[in-house]
């Protein structure tokens, strides 16, 4: 066998059983003679596989092996996944506890946070294919912050949210990336709109929000709804 796995597609559920038992990674190929059987175990079923690019099929393997999805680049910042190693990172973003005034923190127990990560990247980034994601410098590789989409119960319109690093604000940063991450919900993601929530005494969130186009929309008791169409 190989030193790493592969990823193979077929179309025969008892060749992607042996596959899977040598420790490869297997995706059933559905046809007309297979669709009664049982593919529940399998993250991924195809049916049209030449319809499918390779960067589709490296983000395949890539989820199988739980490697974090590299997401997009900006001219000064790269957008990925977030993945177990980061928590000693993370922890260090969120050190400076002004970035909390307007946003849960980090549990207080990494081992909790762990627990967390590993249920986000099954539950939330393996089902949707977004989230919220880590933005590094490029240059130096430092973990500035981190910005992506969500759901927020009872709204049709996924959410931005973002936060940058102490030590990191006041560079551009926040813009830069939320405008990368909104041309990416639309164009990639096929967005046709996206809300952000921002509390009225935020008023540096408030003010990156009307610099991205987002305009005052009704619809939360507690915090500032905004709306920004493609």
């Amino acid at each position: 066998m190989s030193a790493e796995p592969r990823l193979y597609l077929s179309d025969d559920p008892k060749e992607l059983i042996s596959l899977t038992s040598k420790g490869h990674f297997a995706v059933p190929v559905l046809t007309d003679k297979n669709r009664d059987a049982d593919f529940s175990s399998y993250k991924y079923i195809v049916s049209d596989p030449d319809n499918i690019d390779h960067d589709s099929y490296v983000k395949i393997w890539q989820r199988y092996a739980s490697l974090p999805w590299h997401i997009l680049d900006s001219d000064r910042l790269t957008v990925r996944e977030m993945c177990p190693s980061d928590l000693d990172d993370l922890y260090l973003l969120y050190k400076d506890k002004s970035v909390t005034r307007f946003m849960e923190d980090l549990f207080p127990d990494p081992a909790d946070e762990l627990h967390y990560i590993h249920n986000y990247i099954k539950n939330v980034y393996s089902y949707w294919n977004f989230g919220t994601w880590n933005v590094y410098k490029k240059d130096s590789g430092e973990l500035v912050g981190r910005a992506g989409f969500n759901y927020r119960p009872d709204y049709e319109e996924p959410e931005l949210g973002f936060m940058i690093g102490a030590a990191y604000q006041r560079q551009g940063y926040a813009f830069e990336v939320c405008k990368a991450i909104l041309d990416y919900g639309f164009n990639e993601l096929e967005f046709s709109s996206v809300q952000a929530m921002a509390d009225r005494e935020n008023t540096a969130s408030v003010s990156l929000l009307k610099k991205l186009g987002f305009s005052e929309a009704p619809g939360h008791s507690d915090l500032q709804r905004y709306l920004l169409k493609k």
